[in-house]
Protein backbone atom coordinates (compact mmCIF):
# COMPACT_ATOMS: atom_id res chain seq x y z
CA UNK A 1 0.00 0.00 0.00
CA UNK A 2 2.63 2.45 0.83
CA UNK A 3 4.32 2.12 -2.50
CA UNK A 4 0.86 2.17 -4.32
CA UNK A 5 0.22 5.79 -2.15
CA UNK A 6 3.89 7.00 -3.25
CA UNK A 7 3.35 5.92 -6.99
CA UNK A 8 -0.35 8.04 -6.71
CA UNK A 9 1.23 11.09 -5.50
CA UNK A 10 3.55 11.55 -7.92
CA UNK A 11 0.34 12.99 -9.83
CA UNK A 12 -0.32 15.24 -7.20
CA UNK A 13 2.43 18.21 -5.26
CA UNK A 14 5.72 18.15 -3.93
CA UNK A 15 4.99 18.02 -0.17
CA UNK A 16 2.19 15.24 -0.71
CA UNK A 17 4.33 13.30 -2.91
CA UNK A 18 7.92 13.89 -0.28
CA UNK A 19 5.47 12.56 2.52
CA UNK A 20 4.58 9.47 0.58
CA UNK A 21 8.33 8.76 -0.07
CA UNK A 22 8.94 8.76 4.17
CA UNK A 23 6.34 6.62 4.66
CA UNK A 24 7.61 4.24 1.56
CA UNK A 25 11.12 4.50 3.30
CA UNK A 26 9.84 3.49 6.97
CA UNK A 27 8.33 0.80 5.39
CA UNK A 28 11.25 -0.80 3.95
CA UNK A 29 13.18 -0.09 6.73
CA UNK A 30 10.73 -1.81 9.46
CA UNK A 31 10.45 -4.84 6.80
CA UNK A 32 14.80 -5.14 6.42
CA UNK A 33 14.61 -4.66 10.75
CA UNK A 34 12.31 -7.51 10.84
CA UNK A 35 13.97 -10.04 8.31
CA UNK A 36 17.91 -9.40 9.05
CA UNK A 37 18.09 -11.16 5.97
CA UNK A 38 18.99 -8.26 3.33
CA UNK A 39 22.37 -6.41 2.15
CA UNK A 40 19.82 -3.79 0.25
CA UNK A 41 16.75 -3.73 -0.53
CA UNK A 42 14.59 -0.93 -1.89
CA UNK A 43 12.49 0.20 -4.93
CA UNK A 44 13.94 1.48 -8.19
CA UNK A 45 12.63 3.66 -11.02
CA UNK A 46 12.13 2.72 -14.38
CA UNK A 47 15.24 5.06 -15.54
CA UNK A 48 17.00 3.15 -13.09
CA UNK A 49 17.26 5.79 -10.83
CA UNK A 50 17.24 4.64 -7.07
CA UNK A 51 13.88 5.82 -5.13
CA UNK A 52 14.33 4.30 -1.56
CA UNK A 53 17.79 2.07 -0.52
CA UNK A 54 17.53 0.52 2.96
CA UNK A 55 21.47 -0.83 3.00
CA UNK A 56 22.88 -3.43 6.03
CA UNK A 57 26.55 -2.46 6.99
CA UNK A 58 29.37 -4.41 8.18
CA UNK A 59 27.83 -4.73 11.94
CA UNK A 60 24.36 -6.03 10.54
CA UNK A 61 22.48 -2.19 11.16
CA UNK A 62 19.74 -1.04 8.36
CA UNK A 63 19.70 2.22 7.63
CA UNK A 64 17.94 4.72 5.10
CA UNK A 65 20.70 5.24 2.30
CA UNK A 66 21.47 9.04 1.93
CA UNK A 67 19.90 11.37 -0.90
CA UNK A 68 23.77 11.19 -2.30
CA UNK A 69 24.23 8.13 -1.64
CA UNK A 70 21.35 7.06 -3.72
CA UNK A 71 22.55 5.62 -7.81
CA UNK A 72 21.10 5.00 -10.87
CA UNK A 73 21.91 1.32 -11.98
CA UNK A 74 20.30 1.60 -15.11
CA UNK A 75 23.03 0.01 -16.76
CA UNK A 76 23.74 -2.44 -14.56
CA UNK A 77 23.20 -5.97 -16.06
CA UNK A 78 20.84 -7.14 -13.38
CA UNK A 79 18.65 -4.48 -13.20
CA UNK A 80 18.05 -4.77 -16.90
CA UNK A 81 17.41 -8.38 -16.11
CA UNK A 82 14.69 -7.46 -13.45
CA UNK A 83 13.11 -4.55 -15.71
CA UNK A 84 12.78 -7.25 -18.70
CA UNK A 85 11.25 -9.82 -15.94
CA UNK A 86 7.18 -10.43 -17.08
CA UNK A 87 5.10 -8.67 -14.51
CA UNK A 88 4.37 -11.18 -11.51
CA UNK A 89 7.92 -12.89 -12.03
CA UNK A 90 10.71 -12.95 -9.77
CA UNK A 91 14.52 -12.43 -11.33
CA UNK A 92 16.96 -14.60 -9.59
CA UNK A 93 20.88 -14.02 -9.94
CA UNK A 94 23.57 -16.52 -9.27
CA UNK A 95 25.58 -15.70 -6.28
CA UNK A 96 27.92 -12.67 -6.31
CA UNK A 97 30.34 -10.50 -3.91
CA UNK A 98 28.41 -7.77 -3.06
CA UNK A 99 30.96 -4.26 -4.00
CA UNK A 100 30.82 -1.08 -5.56
CA UNK A 101 33.09 0.31 -8.15
CA UNK A 102 35.34 -2.91 -8.34
CA UNK A 103 36.10 -2.49 -4.70
CA UNK A 104 34.25 -5.30 -2.86
CA UNK A 105 32.24 -5.11 0.61
CA UNK A 106 33.30 -7.12 3.20
CA UNK A 107 32.00 -8.18 6.75
CA UNK A 108 33.15 -6.85 10.11
CA UNK A 109 35.15 -10.50 10.40
CA UNK A 110 36.87 -9.79 7.14
CA UNK A 111 35.35 -11.79 4.65
CA UNK A 112 33.54 -11.38 1.79
CA UNK A 113 29.82 -10.27 1.58
CA UNK A 114 28.16 -12.70 -0.42
CA UNK A 115 24.29 -11.92 -2.12
CA UNK A 116 21.59 -12.67 -4.24
CA UNK A 117 19.73 -10.21 -6.09
CA UNK A 118 16.14 -10.57 -6.35
CA UNK A 119 13.96 -8.64 -8.31
CA UNK A 120 10.12 -7.83 -9.90
CA UNK A 121 8.72 -5.10 -12.21
CA UNK A 122 6.31 -2.88 -10.21
CA UNK A 123 3.12 -2.11 -12.73
CA UNK A 124 1.20 1.09 -11.92
CA UNK A 125 -1.84 2.00 -14.76
CA UNK A 126 -1.00 -0.79 -16.73
CA UNK A 127 2.70 0.76 -17.23
CA UNK A 128 6.01 -0.38 -15.62
CA UNK A 129 6.92 1.68 -13.69
CA UNK A 130 10.29 0.19 -11.91
CA UNK A 131 10.90 -2.41 -9.73
CA UNK A 132 11.19 -3.68 -6.18
CA UNK A 133 15.39 -4.80 -6.36
CA UNK A 134 16.42 -6.69 -3.35
CA UNK A 135 19.87 -8.22 -2.11
CA UNK A 136 19.66 -11.64 0.16
CA UNK A 137 22.86 -11.99 2.01
CA UNK A 138 23.62 -15.43 1.53
CA UNK A 139 26.23 -16.04 4.89
CA UNK A 140 22.78 -16.56 6.45
CA UNK A 141 22.02 -19.71 4.89
CA UNK A 142 25.86 -20.80 4.79
CA UNK A 143 26.23 -20.63 8.51
CA UNK A 144 23.82 -23.40 8.29
CA UNK A 145 25.83 -25.50 6.55
CA UNK A 146 28.70 -25.45 8.45
CA UNK A 147 28.54 -28.52 10.97
CA UNK A 148 31.43 -28.11 13.10
CA UNK A 149 32.15 -31.70 13.60
CA UNK A 150 33.14 -33.04 9.73
CA UNK A 151 34.37 -31.23 7.35
CA UNK A 152 31.22 -29.76 4.72
CA UNK A 153 31.61 -28.23 1.05
CA UNK A 154 29.56 -26.44 -1.22
CA UNK A 155 29.75 -25.77 -4.77
CA UNK A 156 28.32 -24.40 -7.56
CA UNK A 157 27.14 -27.04 -10.61
CA UNK A 158 30.72 -26.07 -12.48
CA UNK A 159 32.78 -27.18 -9.11
CA UNK A 160 33.64 -23.49 -7.49
CA UNK A 161 33.35 -23.62 -4.15
CA UNK A 162 30.94 -21.66 -2.24
CA UNK A 163 31.73 -22.79 0.98
CA UNK A 164 34.77 -24.86 1.87
CA UNK A 165 36.07 -25.34 5.47
CA UNK A 166 39.96 -23.24 4.07
CA UNK A 167 38.61 -19.83 3.55
CA UNK A 168 40.81 -19.33 0.80
CA UNK A 169 38.80 -21.92 -1.27
CA UNK A 170 35.59 -20.04 -1.17
CA UNK A 171 34.01 -18.01 -3.94
CA UNK A 172 36.44 -19.27 -6.24
CA UNK A 173 34.26 -18.37 -9.03
CA UNK A 174 33.72 -15.15 -8.17
CA UNK A 175 37.28 -14.33 -7.19
CA UNK A 176 38.34 -16.13 -10.61
CA UNK A 177 41.10 -18.15 -8.56
CA UNK A 178 39.95 -21.45 -10.49
CA UNK A 179 40.14 -23.46 -7.43
CA UNK A 180 37.70 -25.72 -7.82
CA UNK A 181 36.27 -29.26 -7.01
CA UNK A 182 38.44 -30.71 -9.67
CA UNK A 183 41.33 -29.28 -7.45
CA UNK A 184 40.89 -31.28 -4.56
CA UNK A 185 39.76 -34.75 -5.99
CA UNK A 186 39.67 -36.81 -8.99
CA UNK A 187 37.47 -36.52 -12.34
CA UNK A 188 35.37 -39.44 -11.67
CA UNK A 189 34.67 -38.18 -8.32
CA UNK A 190 33.53 -34.90 -9.36
CA UNK A 191 31.41 -36.27 -12.29
CA UNK A 192 29.47 -37.79 -9.77
CA UNK A 193 28.89 -35.49 -7.10
CA UNK A 194 27.88 -32.87 -9.85
CA UNK A 195 25.98 -35.28 -11.63
CA UNK A 196 24.05 -37.16 -9.22
CA UNK A 197 20.94 -35.94 -7.38
CA UNK A 198 22.30 -37.32 -4.18
CA UNK A 199 24.72 -40.61 -2.65
CA UNK A 200 28.16 -41.45 -1.44
CA UNK A 201 31.67 -41.84 -3.08
CA UNK A 202 34.63 -43.19 -1.66
CA UNK A 203 38.02 -41.08 -2.28
CA UNK A 204 41.20 -42.34 -0.49
CA UNK A 205 40.88 -41.92 3.43
CA UNK A 206 37.00 -40.89 2.88
CA UNK A 207 33.74 -41.39 2.29
CA UNK A 208 31.52 -38.19 0.88
CA UNK A 209 27.92 -38.36 1.28
CA UNK A 210 26.58 -36.21 -1.36
CA UNK A 211 22.96 -34.13 -1.98
CA UNK A 212 22.26 -31.50 -4.82
CA UNK A 213 20.21 -28.23 -4.04
CA UNK A 214 17.75 -26.31 -6.18
CA UNK A 215 16.78 -22.89 -4.72
CA UNK A 216 13.24 -21.84 -6.30
CA UNK A 217 14.07 -19.57 -9.81
CA UNK A 218 17.92 -20.08 -8.67
CA UNK A 219 19.59 -20.18 -12.49
CA UNK A 220 21.90 -23.07 -11.12
CA UNK A 221 22.49 -26.10 -9.04
CA UNK A 222 24.48 -25.93 -5.58
CA UNK A 223 26.27 -29.49 -4.68
CA UNK A 224 26.50 -30.32 -0.83
CA UNK A 225 29.01 -32.61 0.43
CA UNK A 226 29.73 -34.09 3.54
CA UNK A 227 33.41 -35.88 3.97
CA UNK A 228 33.89 -38.48 7.00
CA UNK A 229 37.16 -40.46 7.63
CA UNK A 230 37.01 -43.99 6.80
CA UNK A 231 39.58 -44.49 9.43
Amino acid sequence: PDLQAYLASSQTDDQTMSTAQQALEQEFRAFAGIRQIYNQIGFVDAAGNEVVRIQTNADGISGLASERQLQNIGDRSYFQEIISTAPGEIYVSSVELSGEDGQLETMSNGSYRPVIRYGTPVVYSGQIVGAVVAEFLVDRFLSQVETGRQPVFLVDEDGYYLYHPDETKRWSRQLQNEVTLTSDMSPEVVRQILTDSNGTVTTTGNFISYLSLQLPNYPGTWHLGLIKSRQ
